[in-house]
């Protein structure tokens, strides 16, 4: 029988499954495992952000510490590998000399990232290595104290999505940013504290949903960024990446619109939230 969401049981699964994901990107540090090493990083974070009534120990602290830093050093590298792999969609073929330029800047940029990744995972698995388990989650002899702290969590964490959700610019990267930030705690609290279901794998849905429409836009300002500062850099490309700008706005704007159809209501989040006090 798989452990119930919340348990001691199940977090020390999340801790294992988080070790043997790093020990692979440290030897194969490529997009695919990097992604999947910081989902499953902030899959620990929200079991440890909501721990301290779900019977975490001494090294819980720590270990929030380290995971972060985790977090921000593997970001870099990923969001290379997105803006490498974005650009092959947007021209893949008949490039001029800016555009393939370009590209080769940011091949060459991903390759030195992914190789500074493999150095840095190395000490990060030797500090993650000295946290054992059984003293980041200790034993919770009542299982019926794991549902109010969970619910209460769960709570605090919709306050901060309906605040940054209500406040977001979407013609401002660092609003949204800032939103899609919270709404994946919201999510990976939910996941890892409540119980399987079909109503919480139809909330998830949601929230991924969402979540996935603000990760495309934000992934395609921080190409538009770097695109921006190429040209100011390059005064050869200059005037050919100039020309496709207009076709780069008009994706944004597509993406602005796909996201305004997936941003989830309040009330679809306070239900969502009511499903995980179940």
């Amino acid at each position: 029988m798989d452990p119930v969401p919340g348990t001691p049981a199940d977090a020390s699964r999340l801790w294992r499954d988080h070790q043997r994901l790093l020990r692979q990107t440290r030897r194969q540090p490529g997009a695919k495992r990097v992604h999947a090493l910081r989902v499953s990083t902030r899959r620990l974070l929200a079991r440890l952000e909501a721990a301290p009534a779900l019977g975490s120990g001494p090294d819980a602290a720590p270990a929030r510490r380290r995971l972060r830093k985790l977090l921000h050093a593997t970001g870099p590298a990923r969001d290379a590998h997105v803006q490498a792999r974005l650009l092959a969609q947007l021209a893949p073929s008949a490039l001029d000399r800016g555009v393939r330029k370009f590209r080769r800047y940011l091949m060459t940029r991903e390759r030195r990232l992914t190789r500074e990744l493999r150095g840095g995972l190395r000490a990060f698995e030797r500090k993650l290595q000295r946290l054992e388990p059984a003293r980041l989650f200790l034993p919770v002899t009542d299982q019926a104290r794991l549902v109010p702290p969970a619910a209460n969590a769960l709570g605090h964490s919709l306050q901060r999505v309906l605040e940054r959700q209500r406040s977001a610019r979407l013609g401002a990267p660092a609003d949204y940013h800032r939103w899609r930030v919270a709404l994946k705690r919201f999510r990976f609290l939910l996941e890892t504290t409540t119980a399987p279901g079909r109503d919480r794998a139809a909330g998830l849905r949601r929230l991924q949903a969402a979540q996935t429409a603000l990760g495309n836009l934000r992934d395609f300002d921080l190409l538009l960024l770097r695109w921006g500062k190429f040209a100011t850099r390059h005064a050869s490309s200059a005037r050919s990446l100039a020309a496709r700008q207009a076709a780069l706005l008009r994706r944004r704007a597509t993406l602005t619109r796909r996201l305004s159809a997936r941003r989830p209501t309040p009330a679809e989040l306070r239900r969502i939230v009511r499903i995980g006090e179940r």
